[in-house]
């Protein structure tokens, strides 16, 4: 049996299989929650949105009638699939080191708990500070980080098994609760298909990706997004699913450049 084992940057080989993987994800209602703030800061089409983490554009594209929108994300794989399935602008770029100018952005958003990819307080502290910097004043930010409650009770040494075509996904999470961390491993299996349709399970390459999230404390979030130049105007959970935050999935605040 020939096995190819390969490592590779998260959100590489992962940028294959994922809009199929996360296709019960509200990106609709997410969008809709994020337009209605944007519109009534007064936001037009001529407004510069930047959607930071935009992962394969889902978000994007569903704001993209409504505002000129630029996809920033770290991963090349994801952005391509932004670009050439979406037709967004895209720009690779760390969460950290915005390459923007000084006030040129309108608003700007981060979704599905990008945030939590930042792995200390410093990193984001810089993050809420690259974003004010290149926010025109009066600038909108609306972002999204995972709860605790989130991470133990759904991904905590859980696995995820899924089959797409070709590949198969086993993904699996542990919560570092003393660190305050998760650690995701994603294998993917990729079997060559043979002319006919059938697979050669003899012959396969498997792919890795290590994915690690930090959970972040509310209260610190909101004194950090204060410090780096912002007003905090709400903050809600689950972009209003819910109305418990002991049970909620996703801390959303909305923040006003000062």
């Amino acid at each position: 049996m020939f096995i190819q084992k390969i490592q590779k940057l998260p959100y590489s080989a992962f940028a294959e299989v994922y809009d199929k993987t996360m296709y019960d994800i509200p990106y609709h209602h997410w969008a809709h929650f994020i337009y209605q703030v944007l519109d009534s800061a007064k936001l037009n089409s001529q407004s510069w949105v930047m959607d930071i983490g935009s992962g394969t554009g889902l978000v994007a594209s569903k704001l993209s009638s409504h505002y000129r929108m630029l996809a920033v994300d770290i991963s090349r794989d994801m952005l391509a699939h932004a670009a050439n399935e979406r037709g967004l602008t895209c720009i690779q770029a760390n969460m950290t080191a915005l390459p923007l100018r000084h006030e040129s952005i309108a608003a700007a958003y981060s979704t599905h708990d990008c945030v939590n990819y930042l792995s200390d307080e410093k990193m984001l502290l810089d993050h809420l500070k690259d974003v004010c910097f290149t926010l025109k004043p009066g600038g909108i930010y609306i972002f999204d980080f995972s709860t605790e409650y989130n991470v133990i009770k759904y991904f905590d040494k859980r696995i995820f098994s899924e089959r797409h075509g070709n590949s198969f996904m086993k993904w699996y999470n542990v919560y570092d609760g003393e660190n305050k961390q998760v650690l995701s491993t994603i294998d993917i299996t990729q079997y060559p298909t043979h002319i006919l349709g059938r697979f050669f399970f003899w012959k396969k390459k498997i792919i890795r990706e290590i994915h690690l999230q930090k959970i972040f404390d509310e209260k610190l979030v909101e004194r950090l997004s204060r410090k780096a130049g912002f007003k905090v105007l709400k903050k809600n959970y689950d972009y209003n699913e819910i109305t418990s935050p002991q049970r909620a999935h996703l801390v959303v605040l909305v923040l006003k450049k000062l």
